[in-house]
């Protein structure tokens, strides 16, 4: 997608479709997603869509007036962001940087659930060499496997590379933490208040060591990757 592309096919559910859309007018990508995010959270916080007819002329009348309502048990922060980007006027509506600006969606979230940074997102795209040591020592051939990481092929080899590289990710961001084990145990704690909490013990999802240790061999080790 770049400037100045503008699309003009219609597809999906037309609960979710922006007002320019269904209209059969030509339209960009990004407001339109924005539009159907906006859907989505609504659903999400609400348990409803904001707009749903079981006569389609009169949903699609919906949609184009913008015609819906706000429950009162949403937040004032929910309040403010869902009005933005359901707005029918795409010129208008909220755009992607904006939302991610907006205080309802800056709101803590612990580290595990955070979106990694882009630096974060394009380093993982880089082939790393360790461990792509790891895979091939599972068996994999290493020109085969190198070339479907840079063609984005999914197979057992690629699926291999990227556990192992989500587990390197998460360990050394702390996702697996004391952060998510007091979020565990405060959420336990809320459940069951009158019952005595046990030492954190600490867990880490398995690596390429950790199953030599156990003296798995290169087949046995796919399938405890859940590789068939």
């Amino acid at each position: 997608m770049r400037d100045g592309h503008f699309l003009k096919t219609s597809c999906g559910s037309p609960n979710y479709a922006a007002p320019e859309v269904i209209s059969g007018k030509l339209y960009a990508g990004p407001e339109v997603d924005v539009w159907s995010c906006g859907v989505i959270l609504y659903a999400l916080l609400c348990g409803t869509l904001p707009f749903d007819d079981e006569n389609i002329p009169n949903l699609f009348k919906k949609i184009k007036g913008g015609i819906y309502t706000l429950p009162s048990h949403l937040s004032p922060g929910a309040r403010d962001l869902i009005p933005r980007m359901l707005v029918v006027d795409p010129m208008k509506r909220m755009t992607i940087p904006e939302i991610r600006q907006h205080p309802w969606f800056q709101a803590h979230l612990p580290r595990y659930l955070a979106v990694p940074p882009p630096d974060t997102m394009q380093q993982a795209r880089k082939i790393d060499e360790e461990i792509l040591q790891e895979v091939v020592r599972m068996g994999f051939e290493r020109n085969h496997l190198v070339e479907s990481l840079r063609n984005r092929i999914q197979n057992e080899g690629t699926v291999a590379y990227y556990l192992l590289l989500d587990n390197r990710f998460r360990v050394s961001s702390g996702y697996l933490g004391a952060e998510f084990q007091e979020t565990m145990e405060s959420g336990f704690n809320r459940i069951h208040p009158s019952e005595p909490t046990s030492p954190a013990v600490g867990h880490r999802l398995l690596g390429f060591a950790d199953y030599q240790a156990m003296g798995l061999r290169g087949l046995e080790r796919k399938w405890a990757l859940g590789l068939q």
